[in-house]
């Protein structure tokens, strides 16, 4: 079983920014327009299946062949059997709203309500023992790059003519976003409601 502690929350994190960088989308290329539209279904608490099957195909590319798991063993994944790999849609959608959250911790500088909203994620998940190891390892690469997605960390580069998703770890020096109070307070609720549905769950 994979360990989700907050030193795996960090190791995952930069091993999907090594792993996204060399991914290219299976699924069509994304305008810009789509990603917005992904956001602003996300600001109304809805996520079109159109957004969901969008994330979660770019999500996909981020599933290395295999992964070195805490205990030293490697996890071989078969790519090709998606069914092992792939949680149904409603789950997905969740996962992505509740990945929005952490964007938005991380936008409002407060990494611990971030650290805390991922953590509490993949606990909850775990406790449901009913993902393979596979299922497990896509739900934290969905909500990871939900997080980069929305906090700007993808990019889509033009390659022979499509344009493809591109992780990029130094996002466009613009204007730091600066939470207001209430921004911070409307962020801190949320996350907060998500933490204790996990536990009653």
């Amino acid at each position: 079983m994979i360990n989700f502690s907050r030193l795996g929350f960090l190791t995952c994190l930069f091993a999907g920014l090594a792993f996204a960088a060399v991914a290219t989308a299976q699924t069509s290329a994304a305008p810009k327009g789509d990603k917005e539209g992904a956001a602003k279904d996300g600001a109304k608490d809805e996520l079109s299946v159109k957004s969901v099957k969008l994330i979660t195909g770019f999500a996909l590319t981020t599933i290395p062949s295999e992964i070195k798991q805490p205990d030293g063993k490697v996890l071989k994944i078969d790519r090709s059997n998606l069914e092992k790999i792939l949680v149904p849609l409603e789950d997905a959608r969740r996962i992505i709203m509740t990945a929005r959250n952490s964007a938005h911790a991380q936008m409002c500088d407060m990494p611990e309500l971030q650290a805390e909203n991922y953590l509490a994620l993949m606990r909850g998940e775990q406790a449901k023992k009913k993902w393979t190891q596979e299922q497990m390892l896509f739900i934290n690469r969905l909500h990871l790059f939900t997080v980069m997605w929305l906090t700007g960390n993808v990019k889509f580069l033009e390659k022979d003519g499509k344009k493809e998703p591109t992780v990029i770890s130094e996002p466009d020096k613009g204007e730091k976003k600066v939470c207001s109070p209430e921004e911070k307070d409307n962020v801190k609720a949320n996350i907060e409601a998500f933490l204790k549905s996990v536990q009653k769950s």
